[in-house]
């Protein structure tokens, strides 16, 4: 048997691939460091596009043997030591630090609980490996095992809220539910990736960089920054 890890790249779309992870992508295929099944597969809204990638997952699974799983957007380009540092972070689930743009300005995907819901790490935790409750699905590696004992059905919007505006993406729903299987999420923040919205969420982080030190003061005078959805 390969010692090779064997990974199922499951890439959810909306019928387009940034060229830039396409590009990242070959890089990792040629080095021939890990056999690969890959799976780019288009459908809306994002949690019916997890789901059909995970009953691809069973079905590959029976003649692949995976060790591990590949979640990655399409609009998420990793770092080239990506998939590498994930690898030998060696957790049962592990994200990059992907930021989104909410109720303050950019953000990590990076959650701890608290009472009545989540809060985003704060920045003096910006760095190195750190346990969360809740990661992101944007780029995340986890072992097969993990995906192996989700139920059908494990990614779904859950509403929070009478109207219906309001709710858990399918990426919180699924770390939930990995949590109570007994599984650890953490996030590497020593791998950032680019999250390309109209514009590429690190160059955002940049150009804000005094604003952070605010931010910084925030978290310092114990004002707590409430976890905005994951998508």
């Amino acid at each position: 048997m390969s010692d090779r890890p064997s990974i199922y790249l499951a890439s959810p779309n909306t019928n387009w691939l940034h060229a830039a992870l396409v590009s990242r992508l070959m890089q990792w295929l040629v080095t021939g460091k890990a056999s690969w099944r890959l799976n780019f597969k288009m459908a809306t809204p994002h949690h019916r596009v997890r789901n059909a990638l995970h009953k691809d997952f069973v079905k590959f699974d029976k003649e692949f043997h995976f060790t591990h799983v590949l979640w990655v957007d399409s609009d998420t380009i990793p770092p080239l030591n990506g998939l590498d540092k994930l690898l030998e972070d060696d957790k049962d689930i592990v994200s990059g630090a992907v930021t989104n743009w909410k109720r303050w300005g950019p953000q990590p995907v990076a959650w701890s609980r608290s009472e009545g819901g989540y809060l985003v790490l704060p920045p003096p935790q910006w760095n190195g490996l750190q346990k969360v409750d809740i990661g992101t699905l944007a780029f995340c590696l986890m072992k097969a095992d993990v995906l192996r004992q989700m139920p059908p059905g494990c990614f779904y919007w859950l509403e929070t809220d009478e109207w219906k505006t309001d709710g858990k993406s399918e990426d919180t729903v699924f770390f939930e539910h990995a949590q109570d299987a007994g599984f650890e999420a953490y996030v590497d923040f020593d791998v950032w990736c680019s999250h390309v919205k109209e514009l590429d969420m690190m160059d955002v982080m940049k150009l804000m960089s005094p604003d952070r030190d605010e931010i910084l003061k925030m978290f310092l005078e114990g004002d707590d920054i409430e976890a905005g959805d994951a998508k």
